[in-house]
């Protein structure tokens, strides 16, 4: 059986995984510069009432400088990439099909969403990086466990 986005995010001692950063439509491109740089992580989710209106990151941050724009003075929903065009995976979600999504996509990060249709709200955001992390930790268990029972014999 395949690893699921659940299983793995049940296997990690850092609960960040799952963690959602959000912001507002209408916070400035300054400011979702400066909570990047403050969680360390490379998208934001840009959602109003619960609901996943797009994402923010570093490809979107370039549309602004390309554009002459003042981060101070412009709303990051103005650049962000907008919910139709984001693809996103449920807890259900195999991992290897993430990572599928996210080569074909050329993207890094997928929202983690629960519910369906209208009612679907983001939980959390799955990374390239988390992934890679995971299957290493799985790699090492693997190989101590393997490790500890030639020892054994």
């Amino acid at each position: 059986m395949s690893l699921t986005v659940r299983q793995m995010i049940g296997n990690k001692k850092d609960k960040r995984l799952l963690g959602l950063v959000s912001v507002s439509p209408e916070t400035s491109v300054y400011d979702a510069l400066l909570k990047l740089e403050e969680y360390k992580i490379g998208i934001l989710a840009v959602v109003r009432n619960s609901a996943l209106l797009g994402l923010f990151g570093d490809r979107d941050n370039r549309k602004v400088t390309l554009k002459c724009r003042d981060p101070k003075e412009t709303a990051i929903g103005e650049f962000m990439t907008p919910f139709s065009v984001v693809h996103w995976v449920t807890m259900d979600a195999e991992v290897e099909f993430c990572l599928e999504i996210m080569h074909q996509l050329g993207v890094n990060h997928l929202p983690v969403m629960e519910g369906e249709g209208e009612y679907a709200r983001p939980i959390g955001m799955i990374s390239r990086k988390d992934i890679d992390r995971e299957i290493v930790d799985r790699k090492i268990l693997r190989e101590t466990a393997l490790s500890t029972m030639n020892q054994a014999d």
